[in-house]
């Protein structure tokens, strides 16, 4: 799983991400000041999805530090 956004400078330092999946919840924190590396999208991780089991992606900005930014979230299948 991986999310898009433009680093700038006024962006949230703190952003709270919580990906619920069939392996259960995972908390993360990202900084979107920061240009998550050669690519424009950050790598959140590998997550298994079935049917039938709540899934939710959930990014917000509660308590951040400036906005934040979510301009896509790419699901790529593995097999």
């Amino acid at each position: 799983m991986r999310l898009y956004f433009p680093p700038q400078g006024n962006r949230a330092s703190n952003v709270p991400v919580t990906i619920t999946h069939a392996g259960g919840v995972e908390k993360l924190t990202l900084d979107q000041r920061k240009n998550p590396g050669d690519e424009p999208y950050q790598t959140l991780g590998t997550f298994r999805f079935e049917a039938g089991k709540a899934t939710e992606i959930m990014i917000s900005n509660a308590g951040t530090d400036g906005y934040v930014i979510a301009d896509a979230v790419q699901l790529i299948l593995i097999k």
